[in-house]
């Protein structure tokens, strides 16, 4: 992931209607880097161009949190 596309995931995170408060929340739940580490060892293996919709599908969990899973997902890849 560029610099650009790091910067592009974070400003559409700021864009989205989730309270800053809520993301803090769901990045202290403890099973935050368990599910974040299944998405990209797992799904992402198996369908690197999966939307937050069907993500939210195979996880039942709201689109929201889906999104901004994938988008921590894409940000992670940065820092490797």
């Amino acid at each position: 992931m560029t610099i650009e596309q790091y910067q592009e995931t974070t400003q559409k995170q700021k864009s989205m209607n989730i309270p800053q408060a809520e993301i803090k929340k769901l990045r202290n739940n403890p099973l935050y880097k368990s599910r974040l580490s299944y998405i990209k060892e797992v799904i992402l293996d198996d369908c690197p161009d999966i939307n937050s919709i069907d993500l939210s599908d195979k996880l039942d969990i709201s689109i929201d949190l889906a999104e901004i899973l994938l988008l921590d997902c894409q940000r992670t890849e940065i820092n490797k």
